[in-house]
């Protein structure tokens, strides 16, 4: 497994020393305005207090106008917004506020230089530095007794797909443009590979894998106990395909469960259906992680082995519970600040299904595709981390200085 981020550091009430972050790239003052409107950006990222450096700043009373500006705007915004919720029922008030992190769109530009074949590279240097240890594991990743092209350009091109959103006759000619002198698969070798030949069991490993390296990143240059939340929900995802059983057509869905990391965005287990019980999801979760379930997960056998491996589990359970000692427990642990977060998570499930949406593949294949598709998420999700960490400077004052 990967080195996991030291809990110890993660907790904040046992930090000795103080982290200062200063974004290296300096902005001029007309792109540093969206981090002036502070009551639109995320609590729940890191980090949450950094320094910017400026340059091309325009004279004093400037400075003092445009800020004037957007205080007088966000207070505007907020009375009128507070002024609609209002006049709605409760049942459809807004759960929490939307915010954006002005980060991401330093991060989006930098991820948006990046061309089919510098992913592949990236995948392909991945892949590398996991195979062998996934292989041991797991076995080898496609199933086939003999083959002339490599296993790793084989997922390699696969995942890509799920990556950037192609289809199966456009990553030929992606391999063509950086293996030029290799021979490459063609697209309907690929399709079969994806569709007959993957060895699942690798694919998970891979999906855990993929979200420890990502919280591992995020937690070393951080050093957040954020990266401890973590969150299990389901989800239905439309189909292409119609249903005429009854008198009325209807379209199709697939239920899908996932585990995922709240900060990182990353997925770490996914599951076709919607389960009662997703004690196979916690197991899977490092020691001392915190998981946010909804009502639907009330469930004995998810909190025996949340208790079993420390880990703290909120999930709102009645207070009429008689049978059930892990659910007892559950209920006393159970914080609703900390539920409220739940919410953050949501997002993960449009950033792995929006671009497939609705979906054209048949149901056999949907556990294989539901895979390639997070893993395609947390590849995505990897480089945007190291992209994130790459734009910051990081000064560390000790407690005792």
């Amino acid at each position: 497994m990967p080195a996991q981020p030291n809990i110890e550091i993660c907790r904040t009430e046992n930090k000795k020393f103080r982290q200062i972050f200063i974004l290296k790239e300096p902005l001029e003052f007309r792109r540093a305005i969206p981090f002036l409107a502070v009551n639109s950006h995320p609590n729940f990222t890191d980090p949450g207090e950094y320094i910017i450096l400026l340059k091309d700043v325009p004279s004093e009373e400037k400075v003092i106008r445009i800020m004037s500006d957007i205080a007088l705007a966000e207070t505007i915004r907020e009375i009128l917004k507070a002024d609609k919720e209002a006049r709605k029922p409760d049942k459809k008030r807004a759960y929490r506020q939307k915010t954006r992190d002005p980060i991401n769109r330093l991060v989006d530009r930098e991820y948006e230089k990046l061309d089919d074949k510098d992913l592949l590279s990236l995948i392909i240097a991945l892949l590398t530095s996991l195979y062998s240890f996934l292989t041991s594991i797991s076995g080898k990743p496609v199933a086939v007794k003999r083959t002339r092209f490599d296993p790793i350009q084989i997922i390699a091109l696969i995942i890509l797909k799920f990556v950037c959103n192609k289809g199966y006759r456009k990553l030929p000619k992606i391999a063509r443009k950086l293996e030029a002198s290799k021979e490459v698969p063609c697209k309907s070798y690929l399709h079969k590979i994806a569709t007959q030949k993957l060895n699942l069991a690798w694919l998970a490993c891979l999906l855990v894998f993929l979200d420890d390296i990502a919280g591992y990143i995020w937690a070393e240059f951080f050093a957040s106990e954020k990266v401890l939340y973590f969150f299990i929900d389901g989800t239905k995802v439309s189909r292409s395909q119609y249903d005429y059983s009854d008198n009325k057509a209807k379209k199709k869905t697939m239920c899908v469960t996932m585990s995922v990391r709240l900060v990182t965005g990353t997925v770490r287990t996914v599951e076709i259906g919607w389960p009662k019980n997703v004690a196979a999801h916690i197991a899977t979760l490092p020691s001392g992680s915190i998981v946010l379930m909804d009502k639907h997960f009330d469930c004995e056998d998810n909190f025996e082995v949340a208790y079993r491996r420390r880990i703290e589990v909120h999930c709102p359970v009645p207070d009429y519970v008689r049978l059930g000692t892990m659910r007892r427990w559950a209920r006393e642990i159970f914080s609703r600040a900390k539920y409220r977060l739940r919410k953050v998570g949501e997002k993960v499930f449009r950033f792995v299904f929006r671009q497939l949406e609705p979906l054209n593949w048949h149901e056999s294949n949907d556990v294989a595709y539901s895979l390639l598709a997070s893993i395609g998420n947390n590849v995505k999700r990897l480089i945007k981390i190291s992209i994130r960490v790459k734009l910051f400077a990081k000064l560390v004052l000790g407690g005792d200085q």
